[in-house]
């Protein structure tokens, strides 16, 4: 039984990622760990989710002001 490690994974929208200049993978993203961070699931940096997450509205009317 063999397992693939995403070790060589470049996500797209990482910072990080884009330095190293290779080409991205499709299955780039970041995965949310608590309420303000997020971690890049190919280089594993950690972000504030405020940088790649747009805060979510729950006032409908809020929205149509917009």
């Amino acid at each position: 039984m063999s397992k693939i490690y995403q070790q060589n994974a470049v996500n797209y929208d990482c910072p990080k990622c884009k330095e190293t200049g290779k080409d991205p993978t499709i299955a780039g993203r970041f995965h949310l760990i608590n309420e303000t961070e997020c971690q890049c699931n190919g280089c594993k940096t950690i972000y504030p989710k405020s940088q790649f997450y747009k805060p979510v509205v729950m006032d409908a009317q809020k929205i149509a002001e917009h």
